[in-house]
């Protein structure tokens, strides 16, 4: 089966907003962790507040847990922003995940 081959640990960070003095604070802190395969799709140049850099797009496999749109994987020291989220033909045997990683 595809879990066989999964041999990298992903961690989810979900946003979590926080307010002290009246100023709110956005971070990400840790959902869940899961044994995963990430493999590159895609490339593309891209322009953000005027520094050009590249991004890429990843698709991810990896056990059922808790992750959505928005959040980010933690991989190897590497931040993906989650894009997608499929459970392939419903069966909750694994999750297909596609990210983006900015460089």
């Amino acid at each position: 089966m595809i879990t066989d081959f999964f041999d990298t640990e992903i961690q989810v960070l979900r946003k979590t907003q926080t307010e002290s003095g009246g100023v709110v604070k956005n971070s990400f802190t840790p959902q869940a962790t899961a044994q995963g395969k990430n493999t590159v799709i895609g490339s593309r140049e891209a322009e953000e507040n005027s520094r050009r850099g590249f991004v890429t797009t990843h698709r991810t496999y990896m056990a059922v847990v808790d992750v959505k749109n928005g959040d980010k994987f933690l991989i190897n020291g590497e931040e993906f922003e989650v894009k997608d989220v499929r459970n392939p033909m419903g069966l909750n045997k694994f999750l297909q995940v596609d990210s983006e990683l900015k460089s």
